[in-house]
């Protein structure tokens, strides 16, 4: 996970500058949407997930919030999430790099 620190200085642009992209690189491209036409092991991709990414699953549809799933596991680059059913589900990756 991205480590923070306080701006000690903010007259250092430098600093400021370093706060503010990795703020911005928390809350962009880490939200989707997946639809699962079949049972089986769904694959989400993106290179700012590592083992200690969080992925929050929403049902989006009926079908979905009948389906049973969880994330079976969490690596480098991607996310594996088993479903039993069908639907469309909303992401949320928490925690990247």
């Amino acid at each position: 996970m991205t480590t923070i620190n306080p701006i000690s200085n903010i007259d250092d642009k430098s600093n400021l500058r370093s706060i503010i992209n990795q703020t911005i690189r928390q809350v962009s491209d880490v939200s989707g949407s997946i639809t699962v036409a079949a049972s089986g092991t769904i694959t989400i991709q993106n290179p700012k997930i590592f083992s200690g990414t969080v992925v929050v699953l929403s049902p989006r549809n009926a079908a979905a919030s009948s389906a049973t799933y969880y994330v079976s596991s969490v690596s480098e680059g991607s996310a594996s999430i088993v479903v039993t059913g069908t639907g469309v589900f909303d992401y949320q990756l928490c925690g990247v790099r």
